[in-house]
């Protein structure tokens, strides 16, 4: 299954971040992280990935060229986040505007600082337990939306959540 899977651990001495391109694009300067609507989902800006494919065709590309062949083999570890589960993670996580929004076990929600992995925010509906025997596949989320101010995660239990995504 594509996405990222937070059972394993890695640490780097220091933290490598990719090589500058004068080609790659500045930094975000849109709308506030979790202001997405149809206009942004159907012409998503570089540097962000706004759904599952990154965009509503699934694409799964990222137009970005700071990252190419030639440098490919310099990249390293930035940072990691240690989502305090040995359970795995089955989502695509959503990046809008320099938060990646991302779920966990048990359907806890994230929302990090890009570039750093600071924990901006957190939500853990407190799904019941007892659902752990009732699922064919472990206790697993498989991601969330944002759409306009909102995100949204549909929990283990059948609840849909919708979290301001400021918060």
């Amino acid at each position: 299954a594509a996405g990222i899977y937070y059972t394993q651990r890695y640490e780097t001495a220091t933290p490598v971040a990719a090589p500058q391109d004068a080609a790659s694009p500045p930094p975000q300067t849109g709308p506030a992280a979790g202001m997405v609507d149809d206009a942004r989902l159907a012409n998503v800006e570089d540097g962000n990935w706004l759904a599952y494919g990154r965009d509503f065709r699934g694409h799964r590309f990222s137009p970005l060229t700071q990252i190419n062949r030639d440098n490919v083999d310099e990249l390293g570890l930035a940072w990691y986040r240690d989502m305090g589960t040995n359970r795995t993670s089955e989502a695509t996580p959503i990046v809008d505007n320099g938060v990646m929004y991302v779920t966990s076990a048990w359907s806890r929600v994230y929302a990090l600082e890009v570039d750093s992995g600071e924990l901006l925010w957190s939500y853990d509906p407190q799904v019941s337990g007892e659902w752990n025997s009732k699922t064919c596949c472990d206790v697993i989320n498989r991601g969330v939306a944002v759409y306009r101010g909102k995100v949204y995660v549909g929990a283990l239990d059948g609840r849909l959540h919708a979290i301001d995504a400021a918060t």
